[in-house]
């Protein structure tokens, strides 16, 4: 459903070409996907109120992505750490509308 509603909403968007058309979308959707499962199980179990995400490898920001998608209450704010060579549109525009880009 993620997929289908990310191609409905921004198909045709050129800022989002080069995510939607990653050839290997799929298989880092899939990773991340069991990394969030993983999470989301380890920090319920914990009972976390208020969580900071960092995704120290964050490469398109899939993860992070994602995450924002699904917008887990106890997560407070997720940081990425920056690549230059990186377009951040996805995130900073996308599903996530506290999402901010810093220089």
């Amino acid at each position: 459903p993620i997929l289908r509603d990310w191609a409905e909403k921004w198909d045709g968007h050129p800022e989002w070409r080069s995510l939607l058309n990653k050839k290997t979308l799929r298989k880092e959707l899939e990773e991340s996907i069991v990394a969030i499962d993983q999470f989301l199980k380890a920090t319920s179990e914990r009972g976390q109120s208020s969580i900071i995400v960092m995704d120290i490898c964050a490469g398109k920001g899939l993860f992070s992505f994602l995450l924002s998608y699904l917008k887990p209450p106890h997560v407070q704010e997720i940081i990425m750490l920056e690549k230059a060579a990186i377009n951040w549109h996805h995130v900073v525009q996308g599903a996530n509308p506290t999402a901010k880009e810093e220089g």
